[in-house]
């Protein structure tokens, strides 16, 4: 169980305490509890709320980073996705990716022809250890007929073929990061929801520990730890900035949001589609049971930015170029079932330009207080080894984990098949459905309804009528409302992300 327990977390004394429970946040609190130490891991609003739980959860194998030469990151990439499909290979699927080729700039027949060459060798042992029915297939081009079959809306006008890559799909990123929360639970790290960090505690320029507002009773706690990680995402820098010094390499912010369309789907495979136009980006269209997950826009945005709220006009652009590259499609306002966005570090203020490496700063090094670190990453698919690195630089010379992340699959919590399907839970009889919705809100730390909908199932894509599950789930849980900034403005439901 994922137990809230505060008072007993303030009685206790911990090796390092994890600012963040988002996925690199888990995955640095599961990796040092897997070394044996004592882990607290402390989050503001919900685990996975800012934006770890709402990726258009993909996991990539790093087929782009070829486009630059980056091997490095190819491999690494390509590890990690490994790693998701020996660990979850019942929350992760085989996901054909399908590119319409045009013969310019790269997406020419012959160039990726030449790259998907390239992407299968040095991806040869991308199936090493992984089951039957998760494996990956090699890669293909083909020509123009061949395309139109597969997607009978594709853009004829200068059609050269297609190409076709595989990766994985996320049945549900919010069960893999609660997975591993549970993981991290079972060996003892004491993990706390709606916990506001007040002050870092510092003694002789050392950390003690630090004190923090629980915002469900009021109550104020103080907790003993020798090390302290910020991993707050895109309040990383904030929060350096409050218990230390502005750090700007840290975070800075662009916007990037996804949109979950009720449409038909237009393939089985993921399409990955360019509007006409010199330099238009490429957007994936995946396949939902309910509809098609689109993405991912991004766009620039001012340094001094710290809410990610999508404009009306930048909602209409993204859906103009998805129609430009989709004939036919005509995708207007009225399809948006939700808006999916978050803020992603960049190189330059106002860019697109997404950072290329995580940064984790030791703070004494710069004349801050011994014990006290800030890590930011961007991506879910390598947030694991992110962790990995980052616990070495923490802790030096940390033995080796006795049961390293991902050597085996991980069983799953006995409520999970149900949370992966709205479809199952919308047919159930509405008590029966309120008894499973009130169990798993106990054993899962769920402060409030949004939390289990939210953060603890994929009913948002898998159930035809996810407003009536919405609303099962606010009558089976008698929430304490939880105080928070105000939400912002929109004409649809808006969700954090971040990049897969």
């Amino acid at each position: 169980m994922i137990t809230r327990a505060p008072a007993a977390a303030a009685a206790q004394r911990f090796d390092l305490a994890v600012v963040g429970g988002g996925i690199h946040g888990v995955c640095l609190a599961l990796q040092a509890a897997e070394r044996g130490l004592r882990v607290l891991l402390l989050e503001r609003a919900d685990f996975g709320s800012g934006a770890s739980g709402n990726s258009l959860r993909v996991i990539h194998g790093g087929l782009r980073y070829l486009q630059s030469l980056d091997v490095t990151r190819f491999r690494e990439s390509v590890a990690e996705r490994r790693w998701f499909a020996r660990t979850f290979p019942g929350l992760i699927e085989p996901l054909p990716c399908l590119m319409p080729l045009y013969g310019e700039g790269l997406r020419r027949r012959v160039v990726m022809r030449a790259a998907l060459t390239v992407n299968d060798a040095l991806s040869s042992h991308r199936n090493d250890g992984v089951a039957k029915d998760v494996r990956l297939p090699g890669s293909a081009t083909f020509g123009p007929a061949a395309m139109r079959r597969r997607f009978r809306q594709v853009r004829a006008d200068g059609l050269e073929g297609g190409a076709l890559w595989y990766d994985y799909h996320m049945r549900s990123s919010e069960r893999i990061l609660t997975e591993l929360l549970h993981a991290a639970c079972t060996l003892g790290v004491q993990a706390l929801n709606y916990t506001e960090i007040k002050r870092i505690r510092v003694q002789d320029g050392r950390i003690q520990g630090l004190e923090a507002l629980d915002r469900i009773d009021g109550a104020e706690y103080r907790f003993d730890a020798e090390r302290i990680c910020n991993c707050t995402g895109a309040q990383a820098r904030v929060f350096a900035a409050e218990q230390d010094r502005d750090y700007r390499e840290l975070f800075i912010p662009s916007l990037a949001f996804n949109v979950l369309l009720d449409c038909e789907p237009l393939s089985r495979d993921a399409l990955a589609v360019a509007a006409p136009e010199r330099g238009a980006p490429v957007y994936f269209l995946c396949p939902a049971p309910f509809g098609v997950w689109a993405g991912t826009e991004h766009v620039g945005r001012p340094e001094s930015c710290r809410d990610a709220v999508v404009s009306e006009a930048e909602i209409d652009a993204f859906l103009g170029r998805i129609n430009r590259a989709v004939p036919g499609i005509n995708l207007s306002q009225r399809n948006v079932r939700a808006v999916y966005c978050g803020l992603l570090p960049v190189r330059t203020p106002g860019s697109t330009d997404l950072t290329a490496r995580e940064c984790c700063i030791e703070h004494a090094e710069h004349g801050g207080p011994a014990g006290l670190y800030s890590l930011t990453g961007m991506k879910f698919t390598t947030a694991r080894r992110v962790a990995e690195r980052a616990l070495a630089k923490l802790f030096p010379g940390l033995r080796p984990s006795a049961a390293p992340c991902g050597a085996a699959v991980r069983p799953l919590s006995a409520a999970t098949a149900l949370l992966l399907d709205g479809a199952r839970v919308s047919a159930m009889d509405p008590l029966d459905a309120m008894t499973f919705i009130r169990d798993t809100a106990a054993a899962e730390s769920v402060m409030h309804p949004e939390d289990f909908f939210l953060r603890r199932t994929n009913w948002m894509f898998t159930a035809p009528q996810p407003a009536m599950l919405e609303r099962l789930i606010a009558t089976a849980l008698v929430a304490t409302p939880v105080e928070s900034a105000p939400r912002k403005s929109s004409a649809h439901p808006v969700h954090s992300w971040q990049r897969s």
